[in-house]
């Protein structure tokens, strides 16, 4: 099974006499079933962080390992899903959809019967020849986490997907990306600043506070498995142990960086 490792991550933004470091001596791993959520305040280097691990941005130090093979660029095995769900305009939802497939070289036939089968796991079966300027945010959003998931990445890297939705799409869509996940049996790496969120998605959470990036807490958490298994989301984020969590989380949060580069997000 893949595995996607971290080591010794070292980087910085600015001027060279006046560098600012964002990661230093950070390590993560990632496995298959595994989600692990990044929690944290706007500026502490989460999104940089997604961006290394994506092989968008080179670290100045350390080194990013897919099952033991060091990787220095993008490619299929990680796919990323950003806030912004970056569909093409001009082109259909189906075809927006199977972008990545047809770029791999796959025929019609095949991207096709992919569309088909990717639309109807999220709920759009019928709305494959609609503009994407016809859609609603969360069919948009929807239609940008199939496309990530359709090319089977090993691994898939959300900077806050669901963060520009309203509160019961945002549910419907943490309950679908549970859902993609469990079918998919790939690594996920979330970045979200919602505390409900994060304990309600994670198998690991981190609480983040920088730059430079800081881990100040670490919990392993089955709420997830329990909706997996079959529990309600109401009984879930209503369980005790649930809100008792969201309240000392809440109170933990590290105040945003007041940095003004924006660049550490």
């Amino acid at each position: 099974m893949s595995q996607l490792t971290a080591r010794d991550l070292h980087l910085a933004y600015g001027p060279a006499a006046q560098r600012q470091p964002v990661l230093q001596n950070l390590d993560l791993s990632l496995g298959p079933d595994e989600i692990l959520v990044l929690l944290g305040p706007s500026g502490c280097g989460k999104t940089s962080l997604l961006h290394v691990l994506a092989g968008l941005q080179a670290p100045d130090a350390g080194e990013i390992r897919i099952d033991g093979q060091a990787t220095t660029t993008s490619d299929g095995r990680r796919g990323v899903v950003f806030q912004e769900h970056a569909l093409l305009p001009w082109l259909n939802a189906a075809d927006n959809l199977t972008l990545g497939l047809r770029l791999r070289g796959l025929g019609r036939h095949q991207r096709r019967q992919a569309a088909e089968d990717w639309l109807a796991r999220i709920g759009m079966a019928d709305l494959g020849r609609r503009r994407i300027d016809a859609l609603s945010g969360g069919q948009r959003q929807r239609l940008g986490l199939a496309r990530a998931l359709a090319t089977e990445p090993d691994f898939l890297l959300l900077d806050e997907p669901f963060a520009a939705l309203d509160a019961i799409t945002r549910e419907r869509m943490q309950v679908l990306l549970l859902d993609l996940a469990r079918r998919s049996h790939q690594g996920l790496l979330l970045i979200t600043h919602s505390v409900e969120e994060a304990l309600f998605l994670a198998s690991e959470l981190w609480l983040l506070e920088g730059p430079p990036l800081l881990v100040r807490r670490r919990m392993s958490l089955d709420f997830s498995q329990r909706h997996v298994a079959g529990e309600p989301v109401r009984d879930i984020v209503t369980d005790p142990r649930f809100q008792a969590l969201s309240q000392e989380l809440l109170q933990a949060m590290p105040a945003p960086s007041g940095r003004s580069s924006g660049r550490a997000a």
